[in-house]
């Protein structure tokens, strides 16, 4: 209906004389693109795009938007941080 690949209509509804089209995202695989380790999702986030034309009509999409999430990534080398020094006993007084 909407003619975007990767994308499932899930209602269309009128609502004060504007067509809304509610969709999600097609369930799928989904990697990193740095690691190619698989994602896991984290829930879905609404995103509402208003102003779409609909068959010469006003219109919204309403987006239902997958988050995704993997494992925390550790740096690829050590950061470098504040230089400590280093005092003795006496130097501490």
């Amino acid at each position: 209906m909407l003619g975007m690949p990767g994308f499932v209509v899930l209602a269309v509804t009128e609502i004060h004389g504007e067509i809304e089209t509610t969709v999600q995202t097609d369930p799928g695989l989904v990697g990193c693109g740095d690691c190619g380790v698989r994602a896991i999702g984290h829930g879905r986030r609404e995103v509402v795009v208003r102003d779409v034309p609909v068959c010469g009509r006003r219109g919204r999409v309403r987006w239902s938007k997958r988050i995704w999430g993997g494992a925390p990534r550790r740096p690829a080398r050590p950061r470098p941080g504040p230089k400590r020094t280093v005092r003795s006993r006496r130097g501490r007084r």
